[in-house]
């Protein structure tokens, strides 16, 4: 054969290889792992690769691995593009070849079984031999490839070799944003099956029989190879009883024999994301009265289908509150070790996450088994994506000039949704000829469906088949889903990618506006329900408007929920040249082409542990829902599907946050019953709270919800859902307490340049030509930094949502360079205040729009600072602003945070659904969120006030600052970096922490949105650039 040839024809992805079947493997007896050190040769093309020879040289890799992980070639990144010259089916001639090399033993029991090889995953494509003779061939990176090896081995020690190629043409097909690596990624067994009879495969499906749901049957089809009479036998187990059976005979025949057993079962336990019981099927085959073969597969009863237009299974609708998932590892790439995984999946439960789209490729097979015990629903995706088409067209035209030509004003509505929605009419016919719509291709794209199928069927977990991912829309994909749909009727299926709905089973949406799906969900007569298998892109400091996401699939039927894109960043770990560790993405490895950090867009950081939109999404999606009644009552919703709230505990508190204690003081706690309040439907509870004698402090009524006893998931204990509620609206007080009213007048001294405020604790210098407060000291310790003067502040470091739009208009604003220029300064004091009214113009350069600024700061003889902001824009004005508050840059000494508002984690306008009200305490050095590209964080909303301490030392006492915007709850942020270092920074080595906290009180902040990918922030979120009046108090101690 011509293995060269094999790697750019279409027509050929395989050679040799078995036909696909489900997952299983023999008993350890039958089964050796391949797993560990191999021998390992890196060559830059394949035909290097096949020159190899006894002065070759050879180091060590380990298997599974990705060879550029191991020392060998560079990782790559890209979203969309493809990485190579674009034309299929060819391939780059320098194409890095792997050559992987290793010893096993055929024991001497093995003799006359038949013998396999099985390779979990390889990427892209490999030659196999053994003992130095061609085996055979297969591509497909993310599918099992096996291989009947038994004419080529023999007792004792034999020797095989796998060419493993960067690129194929079925690369072409596997363009899927994600890192290009290569290597043999999953594991790899030597398998022995008897040849006297054995079972080849089967499949297992479960239905309901009758009315109700209630009795079921297991249908069993085996595909048998048999060479004497043997007879088969079907044991299903409940625990360790057995409540079904069956029995096969079957006569001699050197063919494939399929075989059906149905076991009827009574009233078995329904499998569903929120009830995964499983049953045991354990099936034998013997012979002349000896067990040849025993399978063991887990059986969940469960039933898919369409009804009234809504995916439902065991007759009721259900809801997905799901994730895309990616197989990553940072530190091995696609090689991921199995705790790992399961750490994943259980911390997907714990967070009340219930669906997996395995985007974009079948996970490893063990991946599902998990899936079926923990209890998710899957959304099973065929390894399947040629994006990269896309620039292959777009780059040589302007598209923006095509869409202008078609549809006059579009662009100029900046309507994100209708752009996207007719730059896809634009390209996608042409993109889907290269393979899509290319019937060359249409085996390859067939062969995949079916090992995604044939692999994964006996799986509860799976009841959606995917054809693949932003493929474009072509008649492969038509003989994809009309195989699938033949082979297995008990799963739907599913494709973005079908807009005109031609084989799906539901309509899918990437990013589509909540506007949009509200009004789809209205449309009469509608048969299809609608689900997004990607939105609120989780990249950087986001994903914002989750809430009203939920909101609208809460409050319409036809939406069935969705998948946030995506669960967890992508980094590779790596090192700087001064060897800090950091997470590396797109260009940090020296490759051109490259797409960057959007690699990085998840709800995990690179390490898998959650960012703060994990804990948002949590709170987004818990299954119970409540609100505080007019009567005092606390109306509890149940969303889940099928089960009620009878699992939960539900635990009460009233707190106080009090502005004289500066402490949450519980008032009154307790356990309260749960009624029976069924899966969708509603039930009042009573809580014994009381609000009397609290005027000046604010009371908030909380319930939490815990899990009753141990699940496999969480303990006894661990918190499911919670809510809380204001109780009252207390009046304002001052932030002066009444002892510490001073006896003494004040004392001031001005000149032409200054102004010097002095009280009995206090001292305050003023600039008279620049308007600003240039140094504060308090009880002989200074309050300000070098330069710290305050500040308005407009500015804030470009999250990733904001760079596609905001940024940029910011940016064209000149907001990231505002000046200040002083009109004039006035004094007026008497004994116990000092007013020092400044007017200033507030603008960027070359620009001619800007606010008229009026400052009136009020000095106290008791040390309060009050300074009260008008400002007024004028001219052009931009269309947002990134926010508006008073920024100031403060003394070393202050190293601690308490305030009364949300937290204890970061918080923004359209990202706070899952910060707690309540008096929080942090460190200063923690209120910032280490994102892996720098961006905006740490910004705590809905504060009431905020204080910052500093350390007792030898010679001082600890001292305190208390701020708050007296008008309205503010925003705050305390970070040891300032906007501009974020906005420089690409990395976190890039920051260097300077010792003095930038303080940053917020009147105003504009929200997050998604539009990194997706709609930018809602309208009601937006911060417009229009007339704003606040007042922000300092007060010392």
């Amino acid at each position: 054969m011509d293995s060269l040839a094999d790697l750019q024809d279409p027509a050929i992805f395989e050679r040799n290889r078995l036909p696909p079947r489900a997952y299983f493997l023999p008993d350890s007896d039958h089964c050796q792992l391949l797993s560990g050190t191999w021998k390992f040769n890196y060559s830059s093309t394949p035909a290097h690769a096949l020159a190899l020879d006894s002065s070759s040289k050879w180091d060590n890799i380990q298997v599974p691995g990705m060879w550029q992980l191991q020392g060998y070639g560079a990782p790559q990144y890209t979203n969309v593009k493809f990485p190579f010259p674009v034309d299929p089916p060819f391939v780059p001639t320098e194409n890095p070849t792997g050559t992987y090399e290793r010893t096993f033993t055929i024991p001497d029991v093995w003799s006359g079984s038949h013998i396999r090889v099985r390779f979990e995953g390889a990427d892209s494509a490999f030659h196999i031999l053994i003992n130095g003779r061609q085996v055979g061939y297969s591509q497909g990176s993310r599918n099992a490839a096996e291989f009947d090896i038994t004419p080529f081995v023999h007792a004792g020690t034999n020797t095989i070799r796998v060419r493993v190629y960067q690129w194929c043409d079925g690369s072409y097909i596997e363009d899927q944003d994600q890192w290009w690596l290569s290597g043999i990624f999953r594991d790899v067994y030597v398998l022995s099956w008897p040849t006297k009879a054995r079972i080849e495969d089967f499949k297992c499906e479960t239905a309901f029989v009758g009315e109700g749901y209630g009795d079921a049957e297991l249908s069993t089809t085996l595909d048998i190879l048999a060479k004497t009479d043997a007879t088969v036998k079907m044991k299903l187990y409940d625990g360790k009883m057995i409540i079904g059976k069956d029995e096969i005979e079957v006569s001699v025949s050197q063919m494939h024999l399929p075989k059906t057993s149905t076991i009827a079962v009574q009233a078995p336990k329904h499998w569903t994301a929120e009830t995964p019981y499983l049953y045991t099927l354990v099936i034998t085959i013997s012979a002349d009265n000896s067990t040849l073969q025993t399978i063991t597969q887990k059986i969940g009863f469960r039933q898919v289908e369409m009804l009234d237009g809504l995916i439902s299974v065991n007759g009721s609708p259900i809801h997905f509150r799901g994730v895309n998932r990616h197989d990553h590892h940072p530190s091995h790439g696609r090689t991921v070790p199995l705790d790992f995984t399961r750490r994943d999946l259980l911390l997907m439960k714990m967070h009340n996450i219930n669906a997996v789209r395995t985007s974009h490729y079948p996970n490893d097979p063990r991946f599902y088994v998990m899936c079926d015990e923990l209890g998710f629903w899957v959304i099973d995706e065929c390894d399947l994506e040629c994006h990269g088409f896309d620039d292959a067209v777009v780059r040589p035209i302007d598209i923006e000039d095509k869409l202008r030509d078609q549809h006059p004003g579009l662009l100029e509505e900046g309507n994100w949704w209708a752009i996207h929605d007719k730059r896809q009419d634009i390209v996608f016919g042409e993109a889907t000829k290269y393979t899509s719509d290319n019937p060359e291709w249409e085996a390859a794209y067939v062969e995949r469906m079916k090992q995604l199928v044939h692999r994964d069927r006996n799986h509860a977990c799976v009841i959606i088949w995917s054809l693949g991912n932003e493929s474009f829309f072509g008649q492969n994909h038509v003989k994809m889903a009309e195989w699938a749909k033949e082979y297995d009727s008990t799963r739907l299926v599913h494709y973005e990618g079908d807009k005109g709905g031609e084989v799906v089973d539901m309509w899918s949406y990437m990013y589509a506006p909540i506007q949009f799906l509200e009004e789809r969900s209205k449309e009469e007569g509608w048969k299809r329900s609608i689900i997004l298998c990607e939105y609120s892109h989780a990249m950087g400091n986001g994903p914002g408007a989750l809430e009203e996401y939920q909101e609208a699939f809460r409050n319409n039927k036809r939406l069935q929920g969705g998948f946030v894109w995506e669960w967890a960043n992508h980094g590779l770990l790596t090192k700087n040249e001064k060897g800090e560790e950091y997470f590396g993405y797109g260009g940090d490895f020296g490759e051109k082409v490259h797409d960057g950090n959007f690699v990085m867009d998840g709800l995990l950081f690179s390490d898998h542990t959650p960012q703060p939109g994990l804990l948002e999404y949590k709170k987004v999606i818990e299954p119970v829902k409540c609100q505080l009644l007019d009567d005092g009552k606390v109306e509890v919703t149940n969303y889940y599907d099928f089960i009620s709230l009878d699992h939960l505990v539900a635990e009460w508190k009233v707190t106080k946050c009090d502005l004289g204690e500066k402490k949450e003081v519980e008032v009154g706690s307790g356990f309260v019953e749960i009624p029976e309040i069924n899966a969708r439907e509603s039930g009042d509870i009573e809580v014994p709270y009381r609000t009397e004698g609290s005027t000046d402090s604010s009371l908030y009524l909380a319930l939490t919800f815990r899990n009753k006893h141990d699940t496999i998931w969480a303990p006894k204990g661990f918190e499911v859902a919670w809510f809380q509620a204001e109780l009252n609206e207390p009046t304002l007080r001052s932030l002066v307490p009444v002892q510490a009213q001073p006896a003494s007048e004040l004392s001031v001294q001005e000149t032409a340049l200054s102004i010097t405020i002095s009280g009995q604790t206090f001292d305050i210098s003023f600039d008279r030509v620049y308007g600003a407060l240039t140094s504060w000291t308090s009880h002989g310790q200074s309050i300000l930094a070098n330069d710290g003067s305050p500040k308005l502040g407009f500015w804030r470091a470009p999250t990733d949502n904001d760079i596609p739009g905001d940024a940029k208009h910011w940016t064209l604003f000149g907001l990231d360079m505002m000046t200040q220029q002083v009109r004039s300064v006035e004094l007026k004091y008497g004994a116990d205040k000092a007013t020092i009214l400044v007017k200033s113009w507030v603008s960027p350069p070359i620009l001619a729009w800007g606010f008229k600024v009026t400052q009136t700061y009020e000095i106290h003889s008791s040390g309060l600072v009050m300074i009260e902001n008008i400002l007024t824009p004028r001219g052009s004005v931009p269309k947002s602003l990134p926010r508006i508050g008073l920024d100031v840059l403060l003394s070393k000494d202050y190293v601690d945070a308490t305030w009364h508002g949300r937290g204890r984690g970061e918080s923004y306008p359209d990202k706070k659904t899952a910060a707690k009200f309540g008096v929080h305490n942090k460190p200063v050095s923690e209120l910032y969120t280490r994102y892996e590209k720098p961006q905006e964080s740490g910004n705590r909303t809905d504060t009431h006030w905020l204080e910052l301490y500093t350390k007792s030392g030898l010679l001082s006492s600890a001292r305190k600052l208390t701020a708050r915007i007296r008008e309205h709850p503010f925003d705050f942020t305390a970070l040891h970096y300032t906007p501009e270092q974020l906005t420089a920074a690409k990395h976190p080595y890039d920051l260097k922490p300077m010792k003095e906290v930038n303080l940053c009180l917020n009147a105003k902040v504009h929200g997050l949105g998604t539009e990194s990918c997706g709609p930018g922030v809602l309208e009601k979120y937006i911060l417009k650039c229009e007339p704003t009046q606040f007042t922000v108090e300092f007060f010392p101690q």
